[in-house]
Order: C-alpha cells, then sequence, then structure tokens
C-alpha cells in the first residue's frame, strides 16, 4: 500500500470511531484533499469536515477554542512551515490553556516538506525546533507500524500535540503488516526487529533508509536491531540503551535538519549510561549550503558502515564515546 494511502486509512478510521469530532484545514475535502491525505474524511453531524481559508493563525485559535469547550479536533495542514504563521497561538494561547486539564483534544496534521528541490520550503525539515517554542508533544510518521501506533494513540487523546507526515515518502510503497512493536507503550519508540551486532534507531523520516541498511548488513551476516523513534520527546530511552548493552554498537540515522537534534539526547543518555559502545552517527541528508539545490535522495553508505562495525573493537572497560 502506498503510505500516503495508509494513513489516510488509519485517520479515517480513527475520526469514524468519534461521536464528536471537527476536522478542518484548506482544501481538506477538495481538489486533491491535500495529494490524498485527507480524502473522504467522514462528514456527517458526528464528524465535521470543514474547508477553511487560509487564516493559519485564526484555525489553530480555533482549535484551542474547541478544545476548550470540550469538542476534538484536528486541523491539517499543507505543509509544516506555514505553522511558522501560527506560533503565537501554539505557544502563548497553548501555555495558558495547558494550566487548565483538558477538557478535549487537538491536533494539528502537517506535511514536511523533505524532498531537496522545493524551495525554502524543504529546509524547514525542523519539527523538532517547533515543538521546542512551547514543548509541544510532536511525532513523525515514517513507516506504516508507526501511523498506526501514532494515530491510535494520539490523533484523539486530551491535550493537543503536532502529528507530521513526509512528502517524499507520499507515493511509496511501505510494509504495513510488518511485525513491529511499540516498546515505549506511547509510539514514542518503535521496534522493528531484533540482533546482536548493533543497534539502529532512525529519527524523523530516516526509517526507510535505516531499514535499507539493516537489509544490506544482513547480506554480510552482520544482525541489527531496528528502532524508530517518532516522537520528538521521549520520556525514557531504556528500550533502546538495553537493547545497546547487548549489542555494543549504536548507529543514528536523521535527516532533519534540526539543530536541536532528538539523536544528541539519546547519545547523552547512553553516555550517562557508561555503556560500552561505539557510535556512528550519520545525520545529514540535505546540503548545509543555504543557496544551492539539496538532493531529494537521502542515501547512506552501506559498506562505510559494514567497514565501521567490522573494524571497531569493543572496549568493555570505557564509556561510550560520542
Amino acid at each position: 500500500m502506498r503510505y500516503v494511502d495508509h494513513i489516510n486509512t488509519q485517520l479515517r478510521a480513527e475520526i469514524a470511531d468519534q461521536d464528536q469530532i471537527v476536522c478542518f484545514g484548506q482544501n481538506i475535502t477538495a481538489g486533491s484533499c491535500l495529494s490524498g491525505l485527507t480524502r473522504s474524511l467522514p462528514n456527517s453531524s458526528r464528524q465535521r469536515a470543514i474547508n477553511m481559508p487560509n487564516c493559519e493563525n485564526a484555525l489553530v485559535a480555533f482549535g484551542f477554542g474547541l478544545m476548550m469547550q470540550g469538542v476534538n479536533s484536528i486541523y491539517f495542514v499543507k505543509q509544516l512551515d506555514f505553522l511558522l504563521l501560527t506560533c503565537d497561538q501554539f505557544v502563548n494561547t497553548f501555555n495558558m490553556v495547558r494550566l487548565r486539564p483538558p477538557r478535549a483534544s487537538f491536533t494539528i496534521v502537517a506535511t514536511i516538506v523533505d524532498s531537496g528541490y522545493e524551495g525554502p520550503q524543504s529546509r524547514f525539515n525542523k519539527l523538532t525546533e517547533l515543538c521546542s517554542l512551547a514543548d509541544v508533544p510532536g511525532y513523525s510518521i515514517a513507516n506504516g507500524p508507526d501511523a498506526n501506533f501514532v494515530i491510535q494513540r494520539h490523533l484523539v487523546a486530551p491535550g493537543f500535540r503536532i502529528i507530521c507526515a513526509s512528502q517524499r515518502l507520499f507515493g511509496s510503497e511501505i510494509a504495513v503488516n510488518q511485525a513491529s512493536e511499540d516498546v515505549s507503550g506511547n509510539a514514542e519508540i518503535t521496534c522493528h526487529g531484533q540482533g546482536k551486532d548493533a543497534t539502529i534507531v532512525s529519527f524523523n523520516l530516516s526509517y526507510p533508509q535505516a531499514n535499507s541498511l539493516r537489509k544490506e548488513l544482513a547480506v554480510n551476516q552482520i544482525r541489527t536491531s531496528l528502532y524508530s523513534v517518532p516522537a520528538v520527546q521521549v520520556s525514557d530511552w531504556s528500550p533502546i540503551v538495553n537493547d545497546v548493552r547487548k549489542t555494543g554498537r549504536l548507529i543514528l540515522i536523521d535527516d532533519s535538519r534540526s539543530q536541536i537534534r532528538t539523536t544528541d539526547r539519546l547519545r547523552i543518555t547512553a553516555l550517562e549510561a557508561g555503556i560500552p559502545c561505539d557510535i556512528l552517527p550519520v545525520y545529514r541528508r540535505l546540503s548545509e549550503s543555504h543557496i544551492s539545490p539539496n538532493d531529494d535522495r537521502f542515501t547512506v553508505d552501506a559498506e562505510q558502515v559494514r567497514a565501521f562495525l567490522l573494524s571497531a573493537k569493543i572496549d568493555t572497560a570505557r564509556p561510550c564515546n560520542g
């Protein structure tokens, strides 16, 4: 199934299960329906889908107002960078709203423009920075199981959060029935396979690269664990830390443009835990240049990783280095 179709299916199923919910945004039931993301949303007396004008700051205020009145709502945004127009609301208004027990759910669902040749929009692959402005919970969806875990747990839950999909992956075929586990219990960390030689962890929207790396390493008899981190804020890293204690190797893959990296939080946790491991961070898909086009492709050199894993030796007497 295509990535965008699977997310659309999960969204429709979760919304249809609600007794009272309002979905709103620009052209969510017209035209391409945000490239298919919002196609065929339930629209009845119980679930309303409303096309709204381009007034992003007012629409976020509308969502908070509904939440304060006990009405669940979802605001669908075409691009993540459009939320820059709403910072006053989801920072200042949210900081007042959060002081009260939440009466309902307000979720913003946005698309990250993470392909390369998209102009300035592709530079704002920075969900972490956006969420850091007011400690807003954020989640990115990079594969089928993560879509299930995040949408079922967080799409309509008391309080406020931002959930993001990848424009680059919209037309990609994804596995939706693969054996995966929400090892955190709250869609912060998911596990997609176990191995003994290294632990691969993917952040943001880099799961396809991490999964391909795992398969290429397996050809060379290197068995790896594979974890995905949908959450911007992770409350407990122990599932990954415990796995690294067994494998002794931690490979981090992150395709965001963020300067506030969730990967660094995991590295610090590993250092503080004193686990013996070597870290190979593979961060950037996009170039450092502010003016040059960025390649649409994000590739990880599997041979370089294999050589590193084969040459590195575990020294159990020293802590993990960063």
